[in-house]
């Protein structure tokens, strides 16, 4: 999870409030991992399971952060 993280922070390099968070934002992060260089190497791309392994992270971290009262919306379901 530490490279996810990795790829979050580099996607996210401003402070992100929940109150923030909202469709158009999720998809640019799905599109910037399907999209991004490896840290493994920077001439190839990251692999497409590895990207969706890390997506699906951030989807349940956004279902959990919902339940937890901290979303007012469901953005998870509506991905």
């Amino acid at each position: 999870m530490e490279n996810g993280l990795m790829y979050l922070e580099e996607y996210f390099t401003n402070c992100l409030t929940f109150g923030e968070i909202d469709l158009k934002i999720i998809n640019g992060f799905k599109d910037h991992l399907l999209n991004t260089n490896s840290v493994r190497s920077d001439k190839a791309k990251l692999l497409q399971n590895t990207a969706l392994s890390y997506f699906n992270k951030v989807k349940a971290s956004l279902k959990q952060a919902f339940k937890d009262g901290f979303l007012q919306q469901d953005i998870n379901g509506r991905i």
